[in-house]
């Protein structure tokens, strides 16, 4: 059943800070209120084990209620409620009359929402050129990893922890447009393997080029997302949740049109004393009022051969 209640109705309220709640009879049972005080707008939804995202929104909060039996999706900013009772009403309308699954109704009403009013805002090219790297590593290893191995492997837009976690392996994925295979470390925690597990330095170099072997960041993504689509999960889904967390929407994806080709073939190298980094170890200080600190190593005086062989080797074999 729809919401009867008109927006004009509930303005009104609004302006007489009348509060009120109104059911909307169907399956499953909603009721869209208004708070004393009209501090909050509110749609409540009646059912059982929702299992909600970890998404927030700047005026949208949704909320588990009751042991997680009902679902609150709710706005305190009285400067969007027009907005929010259009949201509430059409959420409504999709679980009760038209059946959707109650979880991603709400989140799909939110994206769409969420869609037409995003700001087109393109990377910083260090930022793309990093991503880039990531997305490199994660398409090769799609060939030898379970779909949904690699996509949890990929921490992606959690930027305290390495880049991908593989058992007891980890990968930080650094990838320069330099000339020298130079690579900006962001702090002294990064170059640190974990209690008890080996951590790998992946190192790219690209350069600006169009060819069979080129690649840009839009087309690396649109490749990961058509291989995840094979699988009956939420893999895709997970992927993409972890790639708009980085900022990259469709928009952005598009106003990446540089396409890059590999300067020279990839390093992989483990992370031990002999190479040359930052770390609280080799600090003749106390690091933990340290708030900030980035540098870069060159690694071209590294054996290629010997790394280039543990590449091709390690790599495939995780």
């Amino acid at each position: 059943m729809r919401i009867h209640i008109k927006w004009e109705e509930l303005r009104n309220k609004i302006i007489r800070r009348t509060p009120f709640i109104e059911p909307i009879h169907g399956s499953p049972f909603c009721e869209i209120y208004l708070k004393p005080n009209c501090d909050q707008i509110g749609l409540k939804i009646k059912g059982k084990n929702y299992k909600l995202r970890k998404r927030k929104y700047a005026n949208v909060n949704i909320q588990s209620l009751q042991n997680k039996n009902d679902i609150d999706i709710s706005c305190t900013e009285p400067s969007v409620y027009r907005a929010f009772f259009d949201i509430a009403r059409e959420i409504s309308d999709l679980v009760q009359i038209e059946k959707k699954e109650v979880v991603s109704s709400i989140y799909g009403t939110l994206a769409k929402y969420e869609k037409i009013l995003q700001r087109v805002e393109k990377f910083s090219k260090e930022k793309e050129i990093g991503l880039l790297g990531e997305l490199i590593f994660f398409l090769k290893h799609l060939n030898t990893q379970s779909l949904k191995k690699m996509t949890n492997a990929w921490n992606g837009p959690d930027s305290e922890e390495h880049d991908f976690v593989f058992g007891d392996t980890d990968f930080e994925i650094k990838t320069t447009s330099m000339e020298n295979r130079e690579h900006r470390i962001s702090s002294i925690s990064q170059l640190m393997p974990k209690y008890r597990r080996s951590l790998f330095l992946v190192s790219y170099m690209v350069t600006p080029g169009v060819g069979i072997s080129s690649v840009n960041l839009k087309g690396l993504v649109d490749d990961i997302r058509s291989k995840l689509k094979k699988d009956k999960g939420s893999t895709e889904e997970q992927f993409t949740e972890k790639i708009r967390l980085l900022g990259a929407c469709d928009m952005t994806l598009r106003a990446c049109t540089d396409s890059y080709l590999h300067r020279r073939s990839p390093l992989l190298i483990k992370v031990d004393r002999k190479l040359p980094k930052i770390t609280p170890a080799n600090l003749l200080t106390d690091t933990s009022k340290i708030i900030k600190c980035g540098y870069s190593i060159n690694i071209d005086n590294y054996d290629i051969r010997k790394y280039q062989e543990a590449y091709n080797t390690k790599i495939f074999s995780i």
